[in-house]
């Protein structure tokens, strides 16, 4: 028996306050942090499985789901219905919708619904038949979700709120589409903080209308926050100024003392702040003490503390200023187009500046209304190159980074080594020559593999492609075909040298071996990329791959824990 930690109950309230305001990656950190998933109890397991998949990690939600044991007395509405939730993310991970797999989530919602009676589960299902091609059986079901809803009283907001969106929802189905938008604009004002919730109900509706071709601009009812991201420049800024709203999601990166002020009227104006810092803290702080200036590294404390979240690049030395700006800003802009995919996917630019008098303006900037559709248009609104600054180091450039290597090498014997080598890496150095103008170095030695890139977009293909190339030959009966590839990318700065040995290029530098301690920790048959990683492939290319969330996982050799990210190519 296995005794639950006292202070459990409070991580499962934290946790449910995270999944509510919208943090999953929160949530689910917190509940990692503290009892692992098979000894937690049932409500911090639905609730990690619910984190899982609002961060996106839907194919490792399924599987724990999958395997779990549910009693007669635990296949509750709830439960039943997350098997549905898993069925349907899974389905629309992809380009075009996998039927089946919709069609699995439909009956998996019904049976959740027979089971309860609960509309939330029927309308679910209703939509789900509606999706899967089953108009009848669907506008059955949302009939009699409104004759359900229509004989409750809400006794909280929340119950109210979810009320309203599954009579519109099902008003949709039954195309009364005024009648909808009426209700939508009842539940606007309703839990303004709870975005995930929100977020949700707008992702199904949109697919809906799309679906129905009913109008979508009914959903401009139901308004979730706008997400920004606050550049600061050099000067202080000029233009129409613009009053951040309460409740924003906004990213900005940190690093000097005047993006400290910037900041702090960031927070104090209301806003969801993520921040991107230049460094570690630790390095910070020791910059600014030196610099005599130790009461900034108390209000930088005091800053992240109320800082929803933080994230560090990594990998410049000091006398990199215009890189380390550079590359703070890149991590920043790239993990807000990543929340504005998850969000609303409307993404607003602000430019910040401040005077000699610590007055902070913020000036209205570039609106993009479909961020996934215009990652350019944001790049150009930010004035963002993807190329960065001239390094003061000659050689020293931002790359793409991929160490792998073979589990279940260390079995082959002779023969097979071989066979291994004229086989396994001949077919994936056949994979690698389609990438040569993008491939910047390449080797291997036994069972591993180093690849260094000259983009984010390019590791990425190659991680994917020589991935799918191991998978498939894993279905052939070979001795070879229990091999399994684990790979790691990262995107960060590295110095191009001469090898002193072998006398060919090389690359060096400490995020080379940040990413090779990545390696080990990765599952056979995945790959995971950095937080980084993931902000730069936004930017690069933020339609052609699924990122979801792995986690906060503590890397190879006491190397520190960092949240890491699985990388699949999405399917067409």
């Amino acid at each position: 028996m296995v005794n639950t930690p006292p202070a459990l109950p409070e991580f499962i309230a934290a946790a449910r306050a995270a999944v509510r305001a919208g943090n999953p990656l929160g949530a689910r950190d917190l509940l990692d942090n503290a009892v692992s998933f098979e000894h937690a109890p049932r409500e911090a397991q639905y609730l990690y499985l619910l984190a899982l998949a609002n961060a996106g990690s839907t194919a490792l939600a399924l599987q724990r789901y999958e395997a779990m044991s549910l009693s007669a007395t635990e296949r509750t509405e709830d439960w039943l219905a997350l098997h549905g939730r898993l069925l349907k993310d899974l389905a629309f991970a992809s380009e075009h919708r996998d039927i089946t797999l919709l069609r699995r989530s439909a009956a998996a919602y019904e049976e959740a619904y027979m089971a309860s009676g609960g509309y939330f589960s029927a309308i679910n299902a209703a939509s789900m038949w509606r999706l899967a091609g089953d108009a009848e059986r669907s506008a059955r079901l949302a009939q009699t979700v409104l004759h359900i809803i229509r004989s409750r009283v809400a006794e909280t907001e929340r119950e109210q709120y979810y009320l309203l969106v599954t009579e519109a929802e099902a008003l949709l189905l039954l195309g009364e589409e005024s009648a909808a938008r009426n209700c939508l604009q009842c539940a606007d004002g309703l839990i303004p903080g709870e975005l995930g919730a929100r977020a949700s109900t707008m992702q199904q509706l949109r697919r809906l209308c799309r679906d129905i071709k009913a109008d979508a601009t009914l959903l401009g009812e139901l308004r979730l926050p706008d997400v920004y991201f606050v550049q600061r420049g050099s000067e202080p800024a000029a233009g129409n100024t613009v009053a951040i709203p309460v409740g924003a999601v906004v990213h900005c990166a940190l690093v000097d003392e005047s993006d400290l002020r910037v900041l702090e009227t960031l927070l104090d104006a209301g806003a969801q702040v993520h921040v991107a810092l230049s460094d570690d803290v630790a390095v910070l702080e020791r910059r600014w003490a030196a610099l005599g200036a130790p009461a900034s590294a108390q209000r930088m404390h005091s800053v992240l503390q109320r800082c929803r979240s933080r994230a560090v690049s990594r990998g410049l030395p000091s006398e990199e200023q215009a890189w380390r700006r550079y590359q703070a800003d890149e991590l920043a802009l790239g993990l807000s187009l990543l929340d504005a995919y998850r969000l609303s996917d409307s993404w607003q630019l602000v430019r910040a500046g401040v005077d000699a008098e610590g007055r902070v303006a913020m000036v209205a900037g570039t609106n993009v209304a479909n961020a996934r559709e215009s990652s350019q248009a944001i790049l150009d609104a930010a004035g963002f190159q993807l190329e960065p600054p001239r390094a003061a180091t000659p050689g020293r450039r931002l790359v793409g980074l991929i160490f792998a290597d073979f589990a279940g090498f260390r079995r082959l014997d002779d023969n097979e080594m071989q066979r291994f080598w004229s086989e396994v890496i001949a077919g994936v150095g056949e994979r690698l020559a389609s990438y040569r103008s993008k491939l910047l170095l390449g080797k291997t030695w036994g069972d591993a593999l180093h690849l260094v890139t000259a983009d984010a977009a390019s590791a990425a293909m190659i991680a994917v492609d020589i991935q799918q190339f191991i998978e498939a030959r894993r279905q052939l009966p070979s001795a070879l075909a229990d091999l399994e590839l684990r790979v790691a990318v990262h995107y960060a700065p590295a110095l191009s040298t001469s090898d002193p040995i072998s006398r060919g290029e090389a690359f060096i530098g400490s995020q080379l071996t940040f990413t090779a301690r990545i390696e080990p920790v990765t599952p056979p048959g995945m790959v995971y990329v950095t937080e980084a990683f993931a902000a730069r492939l936004a930017l690069e290319a933020p339609r052609r791959f699924a990122i979801e969330y792995a986690g906060e996982i503590e890397l190879a050799k006491g190397h520190g824990r960092f949240r890491l990210y699985s990388l699949r190519r999405r399917r067409l």
